[in-house]
C-alpha cells in the first residue's frame, strides 16, 4: 500500500541543482521532499568536467558553501581562452571585472556530498535516498506530486503543489510531464583524464582552446589534480578511438601555451562522451 505524504515542494534529483533548490525552498519556510535514486549520501556524478562558471559563484555564496568548497580544495580563478586571434585573459587584480570572471573547479566527488549534506541539514528538507520517480500524480492537467519507489519495493505518494524535475539532461520527470526538449547537436565528442603535477604556471588558471572545430580544456582542481579534456569534431571519432591515449596526448601537447606534462602522472582512465548534444527545456 502506498504511503501518502504532503509537502509544499517535491524536488526529484539531489545533485547540484536539486540540492540548491531544496535548500532555498527550505530556508523560505517550505516543507520539501528531496528525492534521490542513490542510497549513499556520498554518491556523485561520474562523468563531468566539474567547472562551475562565474555566474554560479554568487549562488554558492548565497548558500554559504563557498568556504567549505575552498577548504575541500576548490580552485577559484579566472579563465583564459585561446583562439586563432590570440589569448583572452581576464585581469588578475581585484577589480570588478576580475572578480566577475572567477569560476570554481572542484571534483564532483567533493562538491556533491557537501551540497547533499547541506540540504539534508536544512530545516524543512527531508532527503529521501534510494527512491526513484515512477509516475506523476495529476488532477486533470495539473501535476500534484510524484509516486516514488524505494530500492526495497516500497512506494510512496509525495503530494505537493510544486514538483521540480532536477534529474538531469535525460530527465524522467520532463518526459512524464511531456515537456519537450530542444536538442541542438554540437557535433563533437569528448575524452578526458586526470593528471597530477601538470605544470599550469604559478596561477593554475583554467584554460580553454578554441581550435575550430575542435576544443580542448585544462581545469586545475582540488588535491593538485588537473582535468585535461579534448572535444574533437565528430568526424574524427573513428580514427581517435583507434588510439585514444596517443591521439589525446598528441592533441593536448600541441596546444599553444599548453600544460607541461614532463613530470606529470595520469591518475585516471580516459572517460569518453560520444553523444553529448545541447538540450534545452522550458519551465512548464
Amino acid at each position: 500500500m502506498d504511503r501518502v505524504s504532503d509537502y509544499d515542494v517535491v524536488v526529484v534529483g539531489a545533485s547540484l541543482a536539486g540540492c540548491t533548490a531544496a535548500i532555498l525552498f527550505g530556508r523560505a519556510g517550505l516543507r520539501v521532499a528531496l528525492v534521490e535514486r542513490h542510497r549513499q549520501v556520498d554518491a556523485y556524478k561520474k562523468v563531468c568536467t566539474h567547472f562551475i562558471q562565474p555566474s554560479g559563484i554568487p549562488t554558492l555564496e548565497r548558500l554559504g558553501l563557498l568556504p567549505a568548497l575552498r577548504d575541500a580544495g576548490g580552485v577559484i580563478s579566472g579563465m583564459e581562452f585561446w583562439s586563432r586571434w590570440g589569448w583572452v585573459c581576464p585581469p588578475d587584480h581585484g577589480c570588478e571585472a576580475a572578480v566577475a570572471s572567477r569560476g570554481l573547479n572542484i571534483r564532483r566527488e567533493k562538491i556533491d556530498p557537501i551540497l547533499r549534506r547541506a540540504a539534508r541539514s536544512t530545516p524543512g528538507v527531508e532527503l529521501l535516498l534510494g527512491y526513484t520517480a515512477k509516475r506523476l500524480l495529476k488532477q486533470g492537467s495539473r501535476v500534484t506530486g510524484v509516486v516514488v519507489e524505494g530500492q526495497d519495493g516500497e512506494t510512496r505518494e509525495l503530494m505537493a503543489p510544486l514538483t521540480v524535475g532536477a534529474d538531469g539532461r535525460d530527465s524522467q520527470i520532463a518526459r512524464m510531464a511531456s515537456v519537450k526538449a530542444r536538442i541542438k547537436p554540437h557535433n563533437r565528442f569528448m575524452y578526458y583524464a586526470y593528471y597530477r603535477d601538470i605544470d599550469m604556471g604559478p596561477d593554475r588558471k583554467p584554460r580553454i582552446w578554441v581550435l575550430e572545430p575542435d576544443l580542448a580544456y585544462a581545469f586545475p582542481t582540488d588535491d593538485g589534480l588537473t582535468l585535461m579534456a579534448c572535444a574533437p569534431s565528430k568526424a574524427k571519432l573513428a580514427s581517435f578511438k583507434s588510439d585514444i591515449a596517443g591521439n589525446f596526448t598528441r592533441l593536448t601537447t600541441s596546444l599553444p601555451r599548453g600544460p607541461q606534462f614532463y613530470d606529470s602522472q595520469r591518475v585516471s582512465e580516459f572517460s569518453g562522451i560520444v553523444d553529448f548534444n545541447n538540450v534545452y527545456r522550458c519551465v512548464t
